[in-house]
């Protein structure tokens, strides 16, 4: 079947047309009112083959009516005769295309070498076994929410880092026209924020007790994490030309990761005051060698051996010996809140990308919540004087303690609580 009608290249819409800016699509016949830019003739060509398959092409042409109208029967005939000449692209299974995204995305975007592994952990675990055969245009929502039950045991953020790493894979795959489009929905699971642990102010001192009787290392390795709030790696890739001991400040701009170095996490390096105590402990321990801490045979360490040093500070403290290196960094993020300091301060300090990450430390601080809730009793800070009749600025508050009324005149804010007088 073939249909000739002219090539519209553009609408001008009468203000009463339906489909004005857009509010709806498809062929419905616009008004009278509308016109139509149109210069030559769409060629559309339908042929059913004998096999069954449908074939559609469609084509401009500048002809006249009578010339595109024969030229599209003449092609009808060749398509009936031999079939189209174009050959449908055939989509890759994962398998395939796997190897391309690792070229495509994770080589050319130079990603972080730990962000490789997980990526080839989770596809040779995951996604390997259960979509490796299936083409990348034929995973359908229905496989995807099988592949969720059958995940059931994982936690829900590992299920949904799987799943993202998925979806990246065939968003790849999109953009260098492997596939037309993703045929499936990714539906992510509700993740709930877990508790963070940290020590006590009391346990962490017990600990830096017990990491100083086991060795200076072992001390500075506490005292990095808890008083500095250094991540394991870039506690292992610290090195002597990061420390200014005299300004007792260092600068976080490396981070080793299975013995390959790069940058910190989020690709930015920050700079973090030293306390007293973290900066005379390296002065102590300052050497000749590139590392701040190595091994005796001036190797690097590694996360091994600092999980086994924090092993044994544990055991010296009387604490269990679960080696928790980044249970550390989670004691400095809760001091920081508890001491009152701004989240974006702690934000810089940590060098947390999103301040979302940084939030999660502030119902340590009962500061906030409790000057949240007197602001709602007493407003703002007040200075009080003796009792008057009269309104004083336009504030009469209620003392909630005693029942009586006060009255008060607005000051600058200085952190102490307000007073009243009856």
């Amino acid at each position: 079947m073939v249909n000739v009608r002219p090539y519209i290249l553009s609408v001008k819409h009468a203000p009463e047309c339906p489909r004005q800016d857009g509010k709806e699509h498809g062929r419905r016949a616009c008004p009278p009112g509308c016109k139509r830019n149109a210069a030559g003739w769409e060629i559309d060509i339908r042929v059913r083959l004998p096999n069954g398959e449908v074939v559609r092409e469609r084509s401009r042409s500048t002809l006249s009516k009578t010339g595109a109208t024969d030229w599209g029967r003449a092609r009808e005939s060749v398509i009936l005769r031999e079939g189209t000449t174009e050959k449908k692209k055939v989509a890759p299974t994962l398998s395939e295309f796997w190897p391309d995204f690792v070229k495509l995305h994770v080589e050319a975007n130079k990603q972080k070498h730990s962000t490789k592994v997980t990526n080839e952990s989770i596809y040779r675990i995951h996604l390997k076994p259960s979509f490796g055969n299936l083409r990348l245009d034929a995973i359908s929502s229905e496989d995807i929410q099988k592949f969720k039950a059958g995940l059931a045991k994982r936690a829900p953020k590992t299920v949904n880092n799987i799943l993202a790493l998925l979806s990246k894979v065939m968003n790849v795959a999109v953009d260098y026209e492997r596939i037309p489009r993703i045929a499936c929905r990714f539906q992510l699971m509700k993740v709930q924020d877990s508790e963070l642990e940290f020590y006590e102010k009391e346990d962490f001192e017990r600990l830096l007790e017990g990491a100083k009787k086991a060795d200076p290392r072992t001390y500075i390795v506490a005292l990095l994490g808890g008083d500095a709030g250094l991540r394991i790696g870039e506690i292992i890739g610290l090195e002597w030309t990061d420390l200014d001991l005299r300004r007792r400040q260092m600068t976080i701009q490396r981070s080793v990761w299975q013995g390959v170095v790069g940058s910190p996490k989020g690709g930015k390096s920050r700079v973090v005051p030293m306390t007293g105590r973290l900066a005379a402990a390296l002065k102590d321990q300052r050497g000749l060698r590139t590392r701040v801490l190595t091994k005796d045979d001036g190797t690097d360490i590694d996360w091994d051996l600092a999980r086994e040093k924090m092993k044994t500070a544990q055991r010296r403290a009387g604490m269990v010996d679960d080696g928790a290196l980044h249970k550390l960094r989670h004691t400095f993020g809760a001091r920081c809140a508890m001491a009152g300091i701004p989240a974006t301060t702690i934000q810089r300090l940590m060098g947390h990308t999103d301040l979302k990450t940084t939030l999660r430390y502030l119902h340590l601080a009962p500061t906030h919540l409790e000057g949240a809730i007197r602001a709602l009793e007493f407003g703002d800070i007040l200075e009080t004087g003796p009792s008057t009749s009269r309104l004083v600025n336009g504030i009469v508050m209620k003392n909630p303690a005693t029942g009586t009324t006060v009255t008060g005149q607005l000051v600058t804010p200085t952190g102490l609580e307000p007073m009243f007088s009856a």
